[in-house]
């Protein structure tokens, strides 16, 4: 295989039973065995109790195909509830207004694969009440070449603020720039892509580069703890643009969290 599965194991005072979230995204069509034969067996040996997509599945390109993403997210989907939020990518389906982007989220949703945009689902899971919300930035927030800045205020008008103090909360960004503003905001959780593990990281974790072109992003790659709030950043599936990374030192993965009750 030409990915790797990687494994946190994470506790809160809020979760009574242990849980398995699957987490992966920007696979960016690539395929991993035919039709993804062997990405989705490796996601079934898992077992996971919830699977989060944290965006990017298919590439922003006028007249790429969108199936092969479909095709996994709707294997997913039957192991267990599979929500996701948009990246950058899907920002730009949005923008050609040809109604690729509108097919798209129409086929996975047909298969139970709920898209949150800057919205807030609630579900039970192991009997852990859970409330899993998605951000979705804006395009200026992807600008390259730059050092982007999102306040706390922005946020707020996305998402609004966090709900009730009992639930598990989990935030989909695809974008971990912003990592301590999502710790600001109150998740428990957040899990996010986008920055390809930095090309490689080194032995500590840090990345060399981000997608803005700016060296040894602060959430580049792996797992941030602060005061009881965790943040996973995934290397991602897949590839685009500039197909290139450092493959000992930063595989591809699919990510699997145990979340347990706090001792």
């Amino acid at each position: 295989m030409d990915f790797t599965t990687t494994r946190y194991t994470i506790a809160s005072e809020k979760i009574s039973r242990p849980m398995t979230i699957l987490m992966l995204g920007d696979l960016h069509n690539a395929e991993h065995g035919k039709d993804n034969c062997d990405l989705l067996a490796a996601c079934r040996r898992e077992r996971p109790d919830l699977v989060l997509c944290v965006g990017d599945m298919s590439v922003g390109v006028p007249g790429a195909p969108f199936d092969g993403a479909v095709r996994v997210l709707r294997r997913l989907a039957e192991l267990a509830p599979c929500l996701g939020a948009d990246g950058n990518h899907a920002m730009k389906m949005k923008a050609f207004g040809d109604g690729s982007y509108e097919r798209y989220e129409s086929e996975i949703e047909s298969a139970d694969v709920r898209v949150l945009h800057n919205q807030t689902c609630l579900l039970s899971v192991c009997g852990n009440p859970l409330s899993v919300t998605g951000i979705e930035l804006p395009a200026e927030k992807y600008r390259k070449m730059r050092t982007p800045h999102l306040s706390q205020q922005e946020v707020l008008s996305l998402i609004g603020r966090r709900g009730d103090e009992d639930r598990y909360h989990i935030l989909i960004a695809h974008n971990p720039q912003f990592m301590d503003r999502y710790f600001e905001w109150g998740a428990d959780l957040v899990v996010c892509g986008h920055f390809h593990g930095g090309i490689l990281h080194f032995k500590n974790g840090r990345s060399l580069i981000s997608p803005y072109g700016l060296p040894f992003p602060k959430y580049g790659y792996g797992l941030f703890s602060r005061n009881g709030q965790n943040g996973i950043v995934t290397s991602g599936l897949g590839e685009h643009t500039l197909p290139f990374r450092f493959t000992k030192n930063n595989p591809m993965e699919i990510v699997v969290i145990s979340v347990q009750k706090a001792e």
